[in-house]
């Protein structure tokens, strides 16, 4: 069991501000990419967020963590799974036990990333951002030479931190809310 990928998958799943109530495993694997790609920006490690994602022959961002949590919670009860795909909260999750868990010092920290992720399909469709993640350099890379393999390696990574670091420079404000690099990051990918 991998506790990041299980809370993360409750927390976003569970979240009253997800207005996707119900989402494919694909879904779920691309938003928490984001969320990951939001924490690097903040100045995290990669390896600081508990699991990895690849390319492979089912697309990408995918994480087989993910992928083994899905499983372990449909089989546990606390997800259902329709015939099309979907996942979503059994009406046997404790909430109130995965909102304690969002205050714990090991895994309340992912929550404002993922929060961010969530405040941005407020404002713009989960297919734009879903399409827009697709064209995130790492992914769009191994994309166009058909290559299954981890993302944000070190060589990805440092192309990563130029990218995030200008776009920390046309924002030129270390204080503000994390969700206008979120949206302009969407935007910027999304015309690429």
């Amino acid at each position: 069991m991998n506790v990041y990928a299980n809370f993360d998958i409750l927390y976003f799943l569970s979240h009253p501000r997800n207005t996707y109530f119900e989402q494919t495993a694909f879904e779920i694997n691309a938003m928490l990419y984001l969320a990951e790609l939001l924490s690097i920006y903040d100045g995290n490690n990669s390896t600081a967020w508990g699991y990895s994602f690849a390319r492979n022959k089912y697309g990408a961002p995918m994480s087989v963590e993910l992928l083994k949590e899905l499983e372990l919670l449909t089989s546990k009860g606390f997800l259902i799974d329709d015939d099309a795909g979907y996942y979503r909260i059994s009406d046997e999750v404790d909430v109130s036990y995965i909102d304690r868990l969002s205050r714990s010092s090991m895994l309340g920290w992912r929550t404002r990333f993922i929060d961010t992720v969530l405040d941005s399909l407020l404002t713009k469709s989960l297919p734009r951002v879903i399409a827009a993640i697709q064209k995130e350099p790492g992914i769009a890379l191994f994309e166009n030479i058909d290559r299954t393999s981890s993302l944000l390696d070190p060589g990805q990574i440092e192309e990563l931190y130029n990218d995030f670091g200008a776009l920390k420079a046309v924002i030129n404000n270390p204080e503000i809310d994390l969700i206008v690099p979120a949206s302009l990051w969407i935007d910027y990918l999304t015309v690429q």
